[in-house]
């Protein structure tokens, strides 16, 4: 049987990890990438079988065709093994990188709603434990501008940034996901709401506070942010929606 050439190991971003809660009482999935990296580097040949006994049979009973055959047989089981934990390595990287988003290290739209709905229906729990989840929603309000001023790779380096300083201020229970054109949205599972607010507007001032460099220059950075207790009830497009008119209501001039 030919090898599988594992391919560059990965790590999954946006995604709980293993054995993590996800804030309702359920362990969460784990990360794809994770579960990939970790069965293509745990997988290899076992040493051939050194047959003493076969379901308590001494080999000193057994002839020397019948044992050489048990071996053989025996071999062939390790084979398909590690065959075995090939292809589920293989399935769960090709997972991870269906609900990886093409351009930057967080979930894509539809991974991040699949996540928010899994969310939202254990929001009753949540709330009668007394930490019912926030939607945090992240939009860089200039993206088009830069675009058009110094260029689109200007542009996606800051939405990457955006990204980055998103993914590393939130805790592993936590998603990470875009919600489509400039925006990214956070789900907090483990914070009181005023907590989760105070921490929403501390990583939209963390975003900006430094701002990435492109080509000569810093690139400067309008992003705008906005939270909300997600209810039961809610589907991931309506909290997505309820947490946009909040944003955009908010930034309107008084």
């Amino acid at each position: 049987m030919p090898d599988i050439n594992p391919p560059p190991p990965a790590q999954g971003v946006g995604w709980r990890r293993e054995g993590q809660n996800d804030g309702g009482g359920r362990k969460g999935r784990g990360s794809a990438f994770s579960r990939a990296a970790q069965a293509y580097g745990a997988a290899s040949v076992a040493p051939p079988h050194d047959i003493t006994s076969l379901h308590g049979i001494p080999t000193a009973e057994l002839t020397p065709s019948v044992r050489h055959a048990l071996e053989d047989l025996m071999g062939d089981v390790d084979r398909f093994r590690w065959a075995l934990e090939q292809a589920e390595g293989r399935q769960a990287y090709l997972e991870g990188l269906a609900d990886r988003d093409a351009l930057l290290p967080v979930l894509n739209r539809r991974a991040f709603d699949r996540e928010l709905n899994l969310v939202l229906q254990s929001a009753g729990s949540d709330r009668d434990a007394g930490t019912p989840p926030v939607l945090g929603l992240f939009y860089l309000a200039n993206f088009e501008a830069l675009h058009a001023e110094q260029g689109i790779a200007a542009a996606e380096t800051a939405l990457r940034h955006m990204a980055d300083v998103l993914v590393g201020g939130v805790g592993r229970a936590d998603v990470v996901g875009a919600t489509g054109g400039a925006g990214i949205g956070v789900v907090l599972t483990m914070l009181d709401p005023i907590t989760a607010g105070g921490r929403v507007a501390a990583l939209r001032d963390a975003v900006t506070a430094y701002p990435p460099r492109h080509e000569d220059g810093d690139l400067v950075l309008d992003v705008r942010a906005a939270s909300m207790i997600l209810e039961p009830g809610m589907t991931p497009e309506s909290a997505v929606e309820a947490a946009d008119a909040s944003m955009r209501a908010a930034s309107e001039p008084a």
